[in-house]
């Protein structure tokens, strides 16, 4: 193929891929199953190996907030360990105007102090391998530390790349089958600066706290979750 030939494949898919776009962008704009909830307090467990669900905050149909069927927060407590949140999201329309929270976005614009770290994956129990992200936030008028971890479930399949997630909003708008949408994050609060020693501390808590959570979840609601 010469360089001509090449040229013109660009502008091609250049062209598919901006009306792919707008009619993301401007097409039936209306949202899917608007009402529909996952029951996220049910499925959340109220214990998970010495972490104690002590508060918690239940949401539907949120209003200004068009993006969310439903959330669920959770505050976790544990003799030893303090505090930690979980916070999950549910939309049932997965196009850009209905897309969930991305934790790094949502801390900036709330003026947080944000350092992302290298991704990990965590093994569950049944072989299969999670991806997840890391940063960590800072809220300087509260003095609030948190590590956050972070992924998200996209019609059962678990990602933490935002152009994955672009490029699944771009053909639910498309192809006009959006799919439910779920972001999971959990925060380890702290009070200490992070040393190498504490952030990999912290890290390794996280890790085993999310595969204890994955078996505290029953039954099939682990694939909503999780999607594995």
């Amino acid at each position: 193929m010469n360089s001509s030939q090449k040229h013109k494949n660009s502008i091609y898919i250049l062209i598919i891929l901006i009306v792919v776009a707008l009619f993301s962008l401007f097409g039936n704009l209306e949202k899917y199953s608007g009402s529909k909830e996952m029951g996220l307090k049910k499925i959340m467990p109220v214990e998970v190996d010495g972490w104690k669900l002590v508060r918690t905050s239940t949401e539907v149909g949120i209003e200004g907030l068009v993006s969310i069927n439903e959330m669920f927060q959770g505050l976790y407590l544990h003799p030893v360990h303090g505090y930690l949140g979980v916070t999950v999201e549910y939309s049932s329309d997965s196009r850009r105007r209905y897309e969930l929270h991305f934790p790094d976005i949502c801390q900036e614009a709330r003026g947080d102090k944000v350092i992302e770290f290298p991704p990990f994956h965590v093994m569950l129990n049944n072989g299969k391998s999670l991806p997840v992200a890391l940063l960590s936030w800072e809220y300087r008028l509260e003095s609030q530390k948190a590590l956050c971890a972070y992924w998200y479930v996209v019609n059962g399949d678990p990602s933490i790349s935002t152009l994955n997630l672009k490029i699944k909003q771009i053909f639910a708008g498309l192809l006009a089958k959006p799919k439910d949408s779920i972001l999971i994050r959990i925060d380890r609060f702290y009070e200490k600066a992070l040393t190498e020693d504490r952030l990999e501390n912290k890290i390794v808590l996280l890790k085993k706290f999310i595969k204890d959570l994955y078996l505290g979840i029953k039954g099939s609601s682990r694939r909503i979750l999780y999607g594995t």
